[in-house]
């Protein structure tokens, strides 16, 4: 094997274990943000939306199967759901 060739599969190895390192991470990075914008018009009644994407939920999280189900607390008008789970 060339030394060009070893650089380049070293390389590759090294970001193929930085993306994976990332992706565990990521995981356990969810959380909740609150948003007010000023969108209705002046003295109509206020708008709960609850967001959700990227959740990349699997069996294993149950932590963050019982953080979702717990959202509901919020008690949102509307729930919208993107991205992939």
């Amino acid at each position: 094997m060339s030394r060009s060739i070893a650089k380049f599969a070293a390389l590759g190895g090294v970001a193929a274990a930085a993306g994976l390192a990332w992706s565990i991470a990521e995981t356990k990075r969810y959380r909740m943000r609150m948003e007010s914008l000023p969108l209705l018009p002046a003295g109509a009644p206020s708008l709960r939306v609850l967001h959700l994407s990227d959740l990349h939920i699997t069996p294993s999280q149950g932590d963050k199967t019982q953080w979702v189900a717990a959202l509901a607390d919020w008690d949102p008008h509307l729930t919208v759901v993107t991205g992939d789970f």
